[in-house]
């Protein structure tokens, strides 16, 4: 994600405030990317997508997220590793309602990632990711509106390990395959070169990618 959109999602999410104060964001500002990226054309947004995540820095505090419609209290389901889908209703024109948390903004972090969409992450060529590159890289742009020449680019991939399984990433490369294992928190990290784009390597992996994430940091 840009980092300065990044920046100002999270310090209008959990810059420091009063202790009594729990988390409160817009959601026409949380899901502004999310509604952006809604206006593309298909052929500019079928090869990537976002993730939205939220979680608390309370281990084992659980952590629930809501808005109200017409005085009704309507959570967002968070998954066990705290993405969330924008709600359907949130799209209505006109209604912007506040998102709450149930802990105050210094305790939660939110991320929102674009993540690489492939037809099977177990079997790809490397100008598949590329596409997926290429995507990412022209909507971080758009989002940047005047400071666009100032925007960060994609420059590596991260393929995220399903748990417990047995995981790697090969390159089938001209000059013999490569293989890249996962670090300590289950993932592997393909930089991106011009050596690979060059070589369109076949890559492979043994089990499917629980999700690939283009990094700019």
């Amino acid at each position: 994600m840009p980092y300065f959109l990044t920046l100002a999602l999270l310090l209008a999410l959990v810059q420091p405030a009063r202790a009594a104060e729990n988390a409160k964001l817009p959601a026409a500002e949380l899901f502004s990317m999310a509604a952006a990226l809604d206006k593309l054309p298909a052929d500019q947004r079928d090869a990537f997508g976002l993730r939205h995540r939220i979680w608390s820095k309370q281990a084992g505090k659980p952590l629930s997220v809501w808005y109200e419609d017409q005085g009704q209290k309507i959570e967002i389901p968070l998954r066990a590793d705290g993405s969330f889908d924008r709600p359907a209703a949130l799209a209505r024109p006109g209604f912007n309602p506040m998102l709450m948390a149930n802990q105050p903004e210094a305790g939660v972090e939110l991320s929102i990632d674009l993540l690489a969409q492939v037809a099977d992450s177990r079997e790809l060529h490397y100008a598949d990711l590329m596409r997926s590159v290429t995507q990412m890289n022209a909507f971080i742009k758009s989002q940047a509106g005047l400071m666009s020449l100032f925007a960060p680019t994609v420059h590596s991939l991260h393929f995220r390990c399903q748990p417990q399984a047995e995981c790697a990433l090969t390159a089938h490369l001209p000059e013999g395959p490569k293989t890249y294992m996962p670090d300590a928190s289950g993932r592997i990290t393909l930089k991106l070169s011009k050596a690979l784009m060059k070589a369109n390597p076949r890559l492979s992996g043994k089990t499917p990618f629980a999700e690939i994430v283009g990094d700019m940091e």
